[in-house]
């Protein structure tokens, strides 16, 4: 069966400092665990720390980015949409500081992810 491809990233779609991570074919997610830390990036299976930080209202606003194009609303607790390739779930607290995940999927990933089917 064919696999349907992602979307593309509608065009205006801007994370701001994370888009030359965004546009980096090579890594595969983007992390930042909140207010002031470093992002980690995934390149080829390899976890690496960025000098890239984000302040609480970039985080806020990447998460906003995100709803805005996805039309899916961002409420405390549990935030995820997908957006051409990009699949971000976020945890969303003023209490202990919010933070996301992006992954890119590519239709490789997708098989790599399905279960293999026997044929008799």
């Amino acid at each position: 069966s064919i696999l349907p491809s992602p979307q593309p990233i509608p065009q205006g779609f801007s994370l701001g400092k994370l888009n030359p991570l965004i546009s980096d074919t090579r890594v595969t997610s983007i992390e930042c665990s909140g207010p002031g830390k470093f992002i980690l990036v995934k390149i080829l299976g390899k976890v690496t720390t960025t000098r890239i930080s984000l302040a609480a209202e970039e985080i806020m606003k990447t998460i906003e980015n995100f709803s805005q194009y996805t039309r899916v609303p961002v409420m405390p607790g549990i935030f995820k949409a997908a957006l051409g390739n990009l699949v971000i779930t976020a945890v969303i607290s003023e209490f202990v500081g919010s933070r996301f995940i992006i992954n890119k999927y590519t239709p490789y990933m997708i098989l790599e992810q399905q279960p293999q089917a026997i044929y008799r």
